[in-house]
């Protein structure tokens, strides 16, 4: 959603468009600037890095990766041996052929007799390496190594072949080879440092490129124009980079975990739960019921699922029954257990691990043949061809000496299973598991480098680290930040999801789901990522325009511009680009379909080497060919590939399109034979229908071979969407400031201001002399432009006009002009090769004079300029003309490059020449014949190799812009930059305007040019070809255009407003470029100013404001509660608060004996623990002195366990001689259990704590013991804590007039005419028929219960005679008035409440009277309850366990489910938080109860809900929580069912309003209900007198729903200077008036704000009013 203020408002967006939804006004970050610092900073020196790798086996190896970086020699060429010595025993040769020079070992007889190379490595530093290896025979595996100090360190492997070059591309320097029979051959060696900030800004680069990108958003009214100053607001709802954890079945039911998780992540993977050994544990009886509900839970949540996995190769995890099968009979059970699965969940997964770990295990292969795995992925790509199939195995990135999962072994199992066809080619995906202990990054890296050149997707999936604790979560966040930042990797999952018996080797979060380190890790890089939902605002700009820079949120409808263009002549020709988009059969798979012959050429479909194509041939016109029908639309922008072959020699090739007679050009390339050169074009059409493609050839001696075609359509909006994405990669970066004062403070609503002072992006015009002394035209002139080419005045006719006598005067003023303004110039030009452009007196020279004058020329002007210009045209248009080539041979350009090279070596020497964008039917400067003139001049070897450049005039006349970004991409493919150096458009007046923008957009955003200069140079006696301004230097439509995109791309002193947040921070997403930085505070009438640069690809760090922060320290409670017994205790609570020694690490330090026990104090397994042996008596134990105070609130939690069995501990304070009891827990041998309590004291003094347990028999053992005290004060701040989190929400409005102009001081009244939160009270039938309590009720209260109505002994008095009247009349009034009930009951286990005649029943008869009776009332009322108490107090009670065993409650919970089964079906028991000395239901108890009713399945997993009667008498607050925290762990509602006080006049309201605010505040607690039904003698406690008026109870009521927003509270305030008023409201139904007391007018809203847990937040975000 947008939110937009203003009237009558549509928003106008891309197809290609991210989630978009209200929030505040904050903007988008990345880099943090800093307070107190200067703040600019110089150009970047970082190498990039180059991510490319080569998986295929070379004739020829590539050059060595960044040159070599440290290593000498490193392609050979350098004397040889140069650097290079013999390694072990091997001899060494140093062999030639061709030009190609390498280093061989031989005669090797052990694996490391090898060639070597001393380097020098430094720690702190990264390095990457390559090599290109080859063997002499055969294939072999070669690993790099480096030794250092005796140590060796595998850097990676390779399985290298003979008779080609294969790259070995990991980390660290001896290659070695097991197989001492061959020769290893080494060339191009590269080992590249890079420091860790170098490695960030990797990082950083590939972010920008494959994470991001720019939303561009316009807000027009109804009539389409556009609205400035409209507020924008973007809110990320789910992160674009699918990002993960595994989990497993203990998610279900328990809401802590599931709302941990679903506020992070966007998949997941099942740890077993889809595994074989899980859904068939018996052969033939298959059970998916769990993983088809936690598959139910994600879709729901929206999160995808991993499919893990079909089988696993390992012959540990097979289910049992399979180890024994025949090779036949385990080939039907996998074909069956394939087609189960896989059918099963069918396009419903993210991907399938298919053979799980199949190059470490072969289980599979050992029973059924080594294509075993190669038949199971085949088998399930025909089950669900469209699901990605993944191969998943660990080490592949973690261990480089594992070489059994190495880079290279998977690329050779991938290319097994690449050759699958089956409904199609198999949809492959690589699954890297990331198991790391200490992750060797460069390592990481360049595996991933190695694979990713396959171009299938990359998944780490079980992503952990095993590592001591003070380092995993470093290294954590290390492996996650280079997978997220490695293009081809396409989500991660980790292998950290919580278990009650333990994670498998890395937890996220403790039990209570409280991030651990870890989880820490993953909210940070989320933060960072886009998650949470990560917020940018702003305001449209004066063309009703709002761009921001994001991470990907939402799948990407339109189709991706490829910009790949392929510039070599290859063997094979690449698949057809887009699928061939809107061509028909273009890759010729299906013969002759859609192909005919154009003109009179024959034409034949062959096939070569398994490749089919098309030829035309006996050729006699040059449009003798193929062609294609196909229908053009006008407006569509059509992007046109082909790979074309001729039959001979070397041809230029056009494609062309035919349409009403007329033909449109739409690229060429010079064809060879032998090979297929690609061609790249594109088009547009002035009017729709039918046109013929066809290719043509002014040669017709030859053949055109034809094949991969493709022409696909784009809309505008998808030609800007490509535009805006490739800006935001290739322009554009992100700052993030944080204000601070000089104490540390952060500092919330300070004022940023930021201007930026000079585009980054290089954008000028030319200029001629008549700039020297015209104060206007560099006024206009210097306000917008960094860069400029001078017209005529370094041109050789101009500095030379008479020979020997040059002048240089005017270029040089010119040049200390721009120089004083900081405008960059390039050098136009040395020569120019057009005859007509000479000096008068050049043309007579005998072709020695010229040669000598040339270069004198030469000489003259680049040594005078040297170093000082950003680049030379050197010989201009050399593609379209030929004077020195004609005076002084066929080498004259390269000649003259070479001389300019020499004379300065670092200025980037640029080829300048028109139509090679401009018009697709000029063959001469076509991009093929442009590459053929690149491909001379860089073979240029003086000085170094030559830094060449691409100029591209760009004098266009109707612009064909598809042509142009093809032309673009195809030159792109060098890596050389480019530049359009002479934009102008020869158009009529009333579209050269348009046209001149559209160019401009389109090489502004094409991400392979670094510049552009206009060729629009203001001249009085007339521009070249057109103007920017008048004479007066007022813009034309033209400059205009100019002034327009500088705005957009940051230009003529573009700025960015906000304020800072609540954490003093302010991010913006901007343009690269210098800037001013202003902060200032209107509080403290205080400013600051500071500069800074952002620069493309910038690594180093940009300075900032210090950041300080200022912490108002209070200590939070921590719900943090186990419910499971394990290996090993978590560490004390508030590390032990006033306990000595909590953790048992000093030994018997403050522990001592309590009664008679012996204590012990051992240790296993590095955790110590202390052990009270030899019991007598119950309280025989281990006991710690301590000292409470009265007024403080205490709470408790240790850890126990006990030598045998189980048995029941509970802790004990004894005061005074007084027993207190703070909590009880069931403790098991083998494994730790927690327990968790807590107490108040009456007085102050001395207490001894001690453990008690009535099984004497048993050792107590004791670890992590904490007693943490609270004030009141800060227990009181915990509740407002929790109820701000969980109660409350918060509601930002604006007022607007019609023209959606803001109104300040407008009154805003907000009545709460609902509470959410579920508040009421037990009822009798007496409120049938009375008024007065009827009115009373209903004002107050939103549930209610009946006290008896719906008991069996109400309904059924008499057997078989059922009567419901009352309790229908009593439902059927609460329903009119919208009060939910909650049903009670439907059986009591307490015998003292049957009916007589129920008790005197047969076992039978006994239990088809309860059937009856729970189908008769459950039904009754289905789906009209908010709940059902289904057997009350079954836990102190055992009625019906006494007449039909222990499993009568089970049971009667499973009928009441399969009859009603969404209605939540509750436990109902007291003294669960009321009574700690109460083990019966003790919330231990209550546990396992629960736990036997989870496993109950009919219609479905059971909906579960914890009844707690809570009837106190003295309340322990404490224990009360600690009861909830432990309840609550397990996800499922918890109600406070039945509340009261019994407890002497004078303290019962106070006693009961505790309670009544710890039970709301607590996060689980999702309803409470009092028993305190009005009768004369109400059951505890009443809260009114017979004429309701209230009773001190019932003044606690009303207090308390006048805080928590019943009883119509109301919320008043006047919007602020902006027309914004906010407010935090407890979650409900609200009416809403807003009134201007100057308009005398008023409008009227309604909303209801519900909790984040249930529903999304429904508020009013920004309201028009008009006055």
């Amino acid at each position: 959603m947008v939110s937009i203020a203003a009237d009558s408002v549509s928003v106008a967006m891309p197809r290609k468009s991210v989630s978009l939804s209200t929030v505040d006004d904050r903007c988008l970050h990345r880099s943090i600037v800093s307070f107190g610092l200067s703040l600019s900073r110089c150009e970047s020196k970082v190498v990039p890095y180059d991510y490319s790798a080569t998986i295929e086996c070379l004739e020829i190896p590539l050059k060595p990766q960044y040159n070599g970086g440290i290593i000498v020699n490193p392609d050979l060429r350098d004397g040889g041996s140069l650097g290079w010595t013999p390694f072990g025993n091997a001899k060494v040769d140093f062999r030639k052929i061709g030009n190609h020079n390498f280093v061989v070992a031989r005669d090797r007889k052990q694996p490391y007799d090898s060639v070597s190379q001393k380097v020098y490595l430094e720690k702190g530093l990264l390095y990457t390496f390559s090599a290109w290896l080859q063997v002499s025979k055969g294939k072999a595996p070669v690993k790099a190594v480096f030794k250092k100090n005796g140590e060796y360190k595998h850097a990676g492997s390779v399985v290298a072949e003979s008779k080609c070059w294969s790259m070995l591309g990991i980390y660290f320097m001896a290659l070695i080879s097991e197989d001492t029979t061959v020769e290893i051959w080494v060339d191009s060696v590269s080992l590249q440092p890079f420091t860790q900030e170098e490695w960030n800004s990797h990082h950083e680069q590939s972010i920008q490129k494959e994470r991001k990108r720019t939303v561009k958003i316009r807000a027009v009214n109804s009539k389409g124009e556009p609205i400035p100053k409209a507020t924008i607001s973007i809110e990320q709802k789910k992160l674009g980079f699918p990002f993960g954890c595994e989990v497993e079945k203990n998610i279900l039911g328990n809401k802590a975990y599931q709302n941990w998780f679903t506020q992070r992540f966007t998949v997941t993977t099942f740890a077993n739960e889809m595994k074989w050994y899980s859904t068939e544990v018996v052969r033939g009886k298959e059970d998916y019921s769990t993983a088809d509900a936690m598959l139910r839970f994600f879709k729901q949540h929206g999160v995808a699922v991993r499919g893990h996995n079909i089988l696993w190769n390992d012959p540990k995890y097979q289910p049992g029954w399979v180890n024994s099968l025949s090779g036949n009979d385990l080939y039907n059970a996998v074909k069956r257990r394939v087609f189960s699965v896989v059918s099963r969940y069918k396009g419903q997964l993210a991907g399938w691990d298919v053979v799980n770990e199949n190059l470490h295990f072969s289980f599979f292969e050992n029973k059924m043949g080594p294509k075993a795995s190669y038949n199971i992925f085949k088998m399930a790509q025909a089950f669900d061809p469209t699901t990605t199939k993944f191969m998943n195995e660990y080490n592949t990135l973690e261990e480089s000496r594992d070489s059994d999962s190495s880079p290279a072994r998977y690329l050779q199992k991938l290319r097994e299973l690449r050759s699958i066809r089956v409904c199609g080619n198999i949809s492959l995906g690589i699954g890297l598991e990331s198991h790391f202990k200490t992750p060797n990054i460069p390592y990481m890296r360049s595996a991933l480098d190695t694979l990713a050149a396959t171009g299938l997707p990359i998944w780490l999936t079980e992503v952990d680290v095993e590592a001591p604790p003070n380092v995993q979560a470093k290294y954590f966040e290390q492996v996650l930040r280079e997978g997220h930042a490695h293009p081809q990797v396409k989500g991660i999952v980790t292998w950290s999801g919580y278990s009650p018996s333990g994670c498998y080797r890395m937890c996220l979060t403790d039990g209570n789901f409280k991030n651990l380190p870890t989880g820490d890790v993953v909210d940070k890089l989320l933060h960072e990522w886009g998650g949470f939902r990560r917020q940018t605002t702003g305001v449209t700009d004066a063309d009703g325009y709002f761009e921001a820079s994001l991470f990907h949120g939402c799948e990407e409808k339109s189709v991706p511009y490829d910009y790949s263009a392929t510039i070599e002549c290859l063997d094979t020709p690449y698949k057809p680009q887009y699928n061939g988009g809107i061509i028909v059969n273009p890759d010729l798979q299906n013969g002759s379909q859609g192909w005919s012959q154009f003109g009179n050429a024959k034409v034949d479909f062959r096939e070569f080497g398994g490749n089919k194509f098309v030829v035309a041939t006996q050729r006699n016109q040059s449009s003798d060919s193929i062609s294609q029908k196909v229908n053009l639309e006008k407006g569509i922008f059509y992007t046109f590939s082909a790979w074309l072959q001729v039959s001979i020699g070397k041809a230029p090739v056009s494609a062309v399109f035919k349409k009403n007679g007329e033909y449109k050009y739409a690229g060429s390339v010079v064809a060879e034979s032998k090979c297929w050169s690609m061609l790249k074009g594109g088009l547009t059409v002035d009017e729709s229908g039918p046109a013929d493609l066809y290719f043509e050839s002014e040669n017709k001696t030859v053949e055109i071979w034809v094949d991969s075609v493709s022409l696909q359509p784009f809309t505008q909006e998808e030609w800007d969407s490509h535009h805006e994405q490739s800006i935001d990669k290739a322009r554009k970066g992100a700052v993030r400031i944080r204000v601070m004062n000089n104490k540390g403070e952060t500092i919330p609503n300070a004022t940023i201001s930021i201007e930026q002072k000079k585009l980054g992006f290089p954008f000028g015009c030319a200029v001629e002399n008549n700039i020297l002394g015209n104060q206007a035209y560099q006024n206009w002139f210097t306000q917008r432009f960094t860069v400029t080419t001078f017209g005529n005045e370094m041109k050789w006719y101009s500095t030379e006009r008479i020979r020997g006598q040059e002048d240089y005067s005017t270029a040089d003023a010119m040049f200390s002009f721009f120089k004083q303004h900081g405008i960059a110039v390039r050098g136009h030009n040395i020569l120019w090769d057009d005859p007509r452009y000479q000096p008068g007196w050049v043309n007579s020279l005998s072709r020695d004079d010229l040669y000598n004058a040339v270069k004198r020329r030469v000489f003259s002007v680049v040594s005078r300029y040297k170093g000082q210009l950003t680049g030379w045209d050197v010989v201009n248009e050399n593609l379209h003309f030929s004077f020195f080539e004609s005076k002084l041979g066929s080498k004259a350009s390269y000649n003259t490059y070479a001389m300019a090279h020499a004379f300065d070596p670092r200025t980037t020497m640029f080829l300048n020449d028109y139509n090679t964008l401009e018009q697709p039917n000029d063959i001469t400067s076509c991009p093929a014949r442009y590459l053929g003139k690149l491909r001379e001049l860089q073979s240029i070897r003086v000085a170094g190799n030559i830094p060449l450049g691409i100029g591209l005039e760009s004098h266009f006349s109707t612009p064909n812009i598809p042509y142009m970004r093809s032309a673009l991409d195809t030159l792109g493919a060098t890596g050389l930059p480019i530049w359009l150096t002479e934009v102008d458009v020869d158009a009529p007046p009333n579209v050269r305007a348009n046209y001149f923008e559209q160019v401009l957009r389109e090489g502004h955003a094409h991400p392979k040019v670094k510049g552009m200069v206009m060729w629009t140079g203001y001249s009085p006696s007339g521009c070249y070809r057109m103007c920017l301004t008048d004479g007066n230097f007022k813009n034309l439509p033209t400059g205009d255009v100019v002034d327009k995109l500088l705005r957009e791309w940051g230009g003529l002193r573009s700025q960015t407003t906000c304020v800072t947040d609540a954490n003093g921070f302010f991010e913006a997403s901007l343009f690269h470029g210098d800037y001013d930085l202003n902060i200032s505070h209107p509080l403290t009438n205080s400013k600051s100013s500071y500069n800074f640069t952002l620069t493309p690809d910038d690594s180093s760090p940009k300075t900032q404001p210090s950041l300080f922060v200022l912490c108002v320290r209070k200590l939070p409670w921590d719900i943090h509660e186990h419910r499971w017994c394990l290996d090993t205790p978590y560490k004390p609570q508030y590390n032990g608060g006033i306990i000595v020694n909590p953790d048992l690490q000093n030994g018997s330090q403050g522990w001592s004996q309590f009664g008679n026990a012996k204590v012990d104090f051992r240790e296993f397994g590095g955790n110590k623990f202390v052990v009270a042996t030899q019991r007598n008596q119950s309280s025989d134990s281990v006991s710690q002195k301590v000292y409470l105070e009265k007024g403080i609130l205490y709470t408790f939690s240790a850890w126990l366990q006990v030598s045998i069995g189980k048995s029941p501990v509970s802790a004990v304070f004894k005061i005074n001689g007084e027993d207190k009891h703070a909590g009880s827990v069931v403790a098991e041998s083998k494994c730790w259990s927690m327990l968790k309590g807590g107490l108040t004291v009456d007085e102050s003094g001395p207490a001894e704590l001690y453990f008690e347990s009535e099984d004497t028999t048993v050792e107590i053992w004791v670890d992590s013991v904490s007693l943490q005290p609270f004030t009141q004060k800060e227990w009181k701040a915990h509740q407002e804590q929790s109820i701000d989190k969980a109660r409350k929400g918060a509601v930002r409005i604006r007022v607007v007039n019609n023209k959606g102009e803001k109104i300040p001081n407008a009154s805003i009244t907000i009545v709460q005419n609902r509470l959410g939160f579920p508040f009421g009270s037990a009822v009798a039938q007496n409120i049938l028929g009375n008024q007065a309590y009827q009115n009373w009720f209903t004002q107050r209260f939103t549930v209610t219960t009946f006290e008896n109505e719906m008991k069996w002994y109400s309904t059924e008095s008499v057997r078989g005679i059922e009567n419901y009247t009352i309790a229908d009349a009593m439902l059927r009034f609460f329903k009119q008035h919208g009060i939910a009930v909650r049903g009670h009951n439907v059986v009591w286990d307490h015998p003292k409440y049957q009916s007589k005649w129920v008790t005197s029943l047969s076992r039978n008869d006994l239990y088809n009277a309860v059937k009856r009776r729970v189908f008769s009332v459950v039904s009754r009322y289905k789906g009209q309850l908010a709940g059902w108490d289904v057997v009350n107090e079954n836990l102190h009670h055992s009625f019906f366990e006494s007449k039909f065993g222990p499993n009568a409650s089970n049971n009667i919970f499973a009928m009441a489910h399969a009859i009603d089964p969404r209605t939540t079906m509750f436990m109902n028991e007291f003294y669960t938080l009321e009574d700690p000395t109460d083990l019966k239901a003790s919330p231990a108890k209550y546990l396992q109860k629960l736990r036997e009713l989870q496993s109950i399945r009919v219609s479905g997993n059971i909906p579960l809900g914890i009844g707690l009667e809570s009837h106190f008498s003295t309340p322990n607050i404490p224990y009360m929580r600690s009861g909830l925290d432990i309840l609550g762990a397990t996800g499922l509602p918890i109600w406070l069912t039945e509340i009261d006080v019994k407890a002497p006049s004078n303290v019962q309201a106070t006693y009961f309003e505790q309670v009544l605010r710890e039970g709301h505040a607590h996060p689980h607690v999702k309803g409470m209900v009092m028993w305190t039904a009005y009768s004369p003698s109400c059951y505890h406690m009443c809260l009114t007198d017979g004429n309701f008026k209230n009773l001190p109870t019932g003044d606690v009521v009303d207090k308390l729903l006048r805080e928590w927003g019943g009883l119509r509270s109301q919320t008043t305030g006047v919007t602020d200077a902006d027309g914004f008023f906010e407010a935090s409201l407890f979650h409900g139904d609200y009416d809403l008036n807003i009134s201007h007391p100057l308009a005398n007018s008023k409008a009227y809203y309604n909303f209801t704000l519900t909790s984040d847990d249930s529903s999304s937040q429904t508020q009013p975000s920004i309201f028009v009013f008009s006055v």
